[in-house]
């Protein structure tokens, strides 16, 4: 990996990091194009695309439908936001809707668990602890 490269990496995990910890350190520091969404709207992106949500001031509430063949890349998809990014706090499905993709045939059954994606960008311990405080702070509107 080149030295440029590296320092780029560098920086985005810096901006990945500044995600966590306030809006405006975010938006200063970013030279991204934000797209405003509004409840109920949908966003479909390629994951492998350089993204990142916005700082969440309450709730969110969200659902992530990935399709594709069973494999390697599927599993990690899937288990980076399972396990390894446990800060985050998904739940599990709705045992209803899990009976639903069932039925028609759209429900891993067997799925690796694992909690390490090999390249995947994971906040450091600091920013999970902080976000994590953030998140168990009630929100006062």
């Amino acid at each position: 990996m080149s030295g440029a490269t590296k320092r780029k990496e560098r920086w985005l995990k810096w901006l990945g990091a500044a995600n966590y910890l306030s809006p405006k350190i975010q938006m200063a520091i970013s030279n991204a194009d934000w797209i405003p969404t509004e409840p109920g709207d949908c966003v479909i992106f390629d994951p492998r695309t350089i993204h990142s949500g916005s700082y969440i001031t309450g709730p969110k509430y969200s659902v992530f439908v990935a399709y594709g063949v069973e494999n390697k890349h599927f599993f990690n998809h899937y288990n980076y936001y399972r396990n390894v990014r446990s800060e985050l706090g998904y739940g599990d499905l709705d045992p209803d809707f899990v009976q639903l993709l069932r039925e028609h045939e759209l429900y891993p059954e067997q799925t690796p668990t694992f909690d390490f994606v090999e390249g995947a960008w994971v906040p450091s311990g600091i920013v999970k602890s902080l976000y994590n405080r953030r998140r168990d702070t009630p929100v006062k509107m």
